[in-house]
C-alpha cells in the first residue's frame, strides 16, 4: 500500500508539480489576481456610482451604505473570477512569447498540450472554486443585499426627509417647514400630518420619526405640544348618519405606524438561491405542467399510431386487389383520414405549446447558469493558451485591451442569448451557446497550432 502510495505520490508530482509547471504556475497566479481585481474594480465602479447615491441624496448612513458593498462584492467577483482568466492568461503566455519561451519548449520536444497542460489544471481549479462560491458565498450575500436594500428603500420616509413637501409613509401624508439637527437626531418642525383613510389631520410644533430596528415596517411617529382634528361619523335618532367633527390638543403624541415592504425583502430570487433551493424552486413551479405535457405527448403518439396502422392495413387490403378505382378509393379514405388525424396533431402541438410557455423559462436559465459561469473559466483559459501558443508577443496593456474585448464579446453575446431563452425562443440549455462557440474557437486554433 506504501509503495502505491508513493507511486501515486510521484505521478502527481511528475505530472503537475515538476520545474516547468511549478515555474507556470509562478508565472500565471499573480497575472490572474491582478486580472481579478482589475475587472472587479472595473464592474464595480458603476455600482459604486449607485451606492454614492444612497449616502449623498438619501441621507443613508454610512456603515449601510458600507454592508450594502460588502454583500455586493460577491455577487461582483461571481463575474470577475471567470473573466480575471482573460488578462491572466493572456498576459502569461504573451510573456512567454515574448521571451521565446514557447518556442525554446517547443524545440526541446516537448508537445502544445504539455506546454498548456498546467494552465488547464489553473483553469480547472477556478472553475471549481467559482461553482462554490457561486452557490455558498454569492447567494446568501445576495439575499443580504436585497433585504438590506428593501429595508433602506422602506425607510425612504426617514431618509429622504425634505422640507415643504409631502412625503408618503405607510399611507400618511407629512409635511414639515424645516428640519434641524439636535444631537444625533434629525427634529421636525411645523409638522402637518394628513390620515385621509382615518379622517384626521395633526399639526404640531415638532416630532421625530423612529424606525424599530427589530421590525423594519414598524415606524413610530413622535409628536410634541400640537392638536389632532377628527371627524367621526354615527347614525342619529332618526336614522340618518351624523358627522361631528372633534378636535382635541396634546403635549404628546405617539402614533405607531406599519409599512409594506418591497417583495424583495420576504421573496427569495433566483439569484439568492443555491442550487438545491432553485432545483425545489422549479419543481414547485413546474408541478403538474410535466405531466399534462407527457399525456399531450402519449395523445399525439397514438394518433401518428393511427395513421400507420391505417397505412398498414391499406398495403394488406390492395395486396391482391387488381381492380384500380377500389384501390384508388381506398387509398383516398386513407389520405382523408390522415389529414384528419394530422389537425388533431396540430391542435395537441399547440396545446403542448402553451403547456411549455407556462413554466418557469428563467428560473430554468438561472439553473443552468450557476454551472455555465463556472464553466467559462475553463474556456477562457483553454482560448487564452491556445491564443498564446501562436507567436503574440504583448505587453500588459495590449493584454488587457485583448482580455477587455473577448469579455465586451462574451458578455454581450451572453445577455442576448439569455434574452431568447427567458422570451423562450430557446430553450434553458441555450445558456450554453457562448462557451460552446468559445471552446470550438479554442479547439481550432489549438489543432491549427498542433498540424503545423
Amino acid at each position: 500500500m506504501k509503495k502505491l502510495w508513493n507511486t501515486l505520490l510521484k505521478t502527481i508530482k511528475k505530472g503537475f508539480f515538476s520545474h516547468y509547471d511549478l515555474y507556470f504556475y509562478k508565472e500565471l497566479i499573480p497575472n490572474y489576481f491582478f486580472g481579478l481585481v482589475f475587472f472587479t474594480f472595473l464592474i464595480m465602479l458603476n455600482e459604486v456610482f449607485f451606492l454614492a447615491k444612497y449616502y449623498f441624496e438619501y441621507n443613508v448612513p454610512i456603515n449601510q451604505v458600507m454592508v450594502l458593498l460588502l454583500n455586493l462584492i460577491p455577487f461582483l467577483l461571481s463575474f470577475s473570477i471567470p473573466f480575471a482568466v482573460l488578462p491572466g492568461y493572456l498576459l502569461t503566455m504573451g510573456r512567454f512569447s515574448m521571451d521565446s519561451e514557447v518556442i525554446a519548449l517547443k524545440s526541446c520536444g516537448i508537445s502544445a498540450l504539455r506546454i498548456i497542460r498546467p494552465g488547464l489544471v489553473i483553469g480547472v481549479i477556478i472553475g471549481i472554486f467559482a461553482f462554490f462560491f457561486k452557490d455558498r458565498v454569492e447567494m446568501p450575500a445576495n439575499m443580504n443585499y436585497l433585504q438590506l436594500k428593501a429595508k433602506i428603500m422602506s425607510q425612504k420616509p426617514a431618509v429622504e426627509l425634505m422640507e415643504n413637501q409631502f412625503l408618503e409613509l405607510g399611507g400618511f401624508k407629512l409635511n414639515f417647514s424645516r428640519m434641524e439637527q439636535e444631537g444625533d437626531w434629525q427634529v421636525l418642525y411645523d409638522i402637518h400630518l394628513i390620515d385621509i383613510s382615518g379622517r384626521r389631520t395633526i399639526e404640531a410644533e415638532k416630532g421625530r420619526i423612529f424606525s424599530d430596528p427589530e421590525d423594519p415596517e414598524h415606524y413610530i411617529l413622535k409628536f410634541m405640544n400640537g392638536s389632532i382634528s377628527e371627524v367621526n361619523t354615527s347614525i342619529g335618532d332618526d336614522g340618518k348618519k351624523e358627522q361631528h367633527f372633534f378636535v382635541a390638543s396634546f403635549k404628546y403624541l405617539a402614533i405607531n405606524r406599519f409599512v409594506q415592504l418591497p417583495q424583495e425583502f420576504y421573496n427569495k430570487s433566483p439569484d439568492t438561491m443555491s442550487i438545491d433551493e432553485l432545483k425545489e424552486d422549479i419543481a414547485e413551479r413546474s408541478k403538474g405542467i410535466w405531466e399534462s405535457i407527457a399525456q399531450q405527448e402519449v395523445i399525439k403518439k397514438n394518433h401518428q399510431k393511427t395513421i400507420d396502422d391505417a397505412w398498414k392495413n391499406y398495403e394488406k387490403d390492395i395486396k391482391n386487389e387488381t381492380n384500380k378505382t377500389v384501390i384508388e378509393s381506398k387509398k383516398k379514405q386513407v389520405e382523408l383520414l390522415e389529414q384528419g388525424i394530422k389537425q388533431n396533431i396540430i391542435q395537441v402541438d399547440k396545446v403542448i405549446d402553451s403547456y411549455m410557455k407556462g413554466l418557469p423559462s428563467f428560473q430554468m436559465m438561472k439553473f443552468q447558469e450557476k454551472y455555465a459561469m463556472p464553466v467559462t473559466s475553463f474556456v477562457f483559459a483553454f482560448i487564452c493558451l491556445s491564443f498564446g501558443l501562436f507567436k503574440v508577443r504583448s505587453g500588459r496593456n495590449e493584454g488587457l485591451e485583448i482580455s477587455l474585448l473577448i469579455m465586451i464579446f462574451f458578455y454581450g453575446f451572453k445577455v442576448f442569448i439569455d434574452d431568447l431563452v427567458t422570451k423562450q425562443t430557446l430553450s434553458s440549455l441555450g445558456v450554453w451557446i457562448p462557451n460552446l462557440i468559445f471552446l470550438s474557437i479554442g479547439i481550432y486554433m489549438f489543432s491549427r497550432k498542433i498540424r503545423e
